[in-house]
């Protein structure tokens, strides 16, 4: 498994469980407003579920980010 794909499987997974606890929405602090109408971007709180996803998958398939290529 690529870096790729490991953030499309995060992606994938984080908008789930967003959804699945019903924080998904603007007002619950996971997301806010982006620069683009329609476009939202993760606060604090939300890259720090992000990412622990993502480290969490990456660690189950043993991917290296040192020598992954960039």
């Amino acid at each position: 498994m690529n870096l790729d794909q490991i953030c499309s499987l995060t992606e994938d997974i984080y908008w789930m469980v967003l959804r699945e606890f019903g924080v998904d929405g603007i007002h619950d602090g996971y997301i806010e407003i982006g620069e683009t109408i329609g476009q939202t971007r993760n606060t604090e709180k939300g890259q720090e579920l992000y990412f622990a996803i993502e480290s969490a998958i990456a660690e189950a398939v043993n991917f290296d980010y040192e020598g992954a290529q960039k």
